[in-house]
């Protein structure tokens, strides 16, 4: 079953680390529910880096937007802005996750209601 996640995923100008980002998170068990590209590149590859991702997401929303604003922090606003999730998880586009990085975060979370956010190393 799916984790109530969405991925933020802000990009600029880097379609190949995209590409190995999307990758990562095409392997996590279990899947997350969405992920949330929020791209400000001067050119369409990364949005169509993330149009042939797709197909690797089965039970996982990929959205992606033009950024509305060049920069980290109002790009990661606006993505969380359109995520449905009630979890949100910032993500870079260098980064490259072990498949199951995700469950270990979620189940963080899920043990200790106390608990506000967890992060990955």
């Amino acid at each position: 079953m799916p984790l109530p996640v969405s991925a933020i995923l802000p990009t600029r100008n880097r379609p190949d680390f995209l590409a190995r980002c999307l990758s990562s998170l095409a392997q996590q068990q279990p899947p997350l529910i969405e992920i949330v590209i929020c791209d400000s590149s001067d050119d369409d590859q990364s949005r169509q880096v993330a149009e042939r991702a797709r197909c690797r997401f089965s039970t996982t929303t990929l959205l992606y937007l033009r950024a509305a604003r060049i920069g980290l922090a109002p790009q990661r606003n606006q993505a969380i802005a359109a995520s449905t999730q009630p979890y949100v998880w910032f993500l870079d586009d260098d980064v490259i996750l072990e498949p199951v990085c995700l469950q270990h975060l979620h189940s963080a979370l899920a043990q200790n209601p106390t608990v506000g956010g967890v992060t990955a190393t």
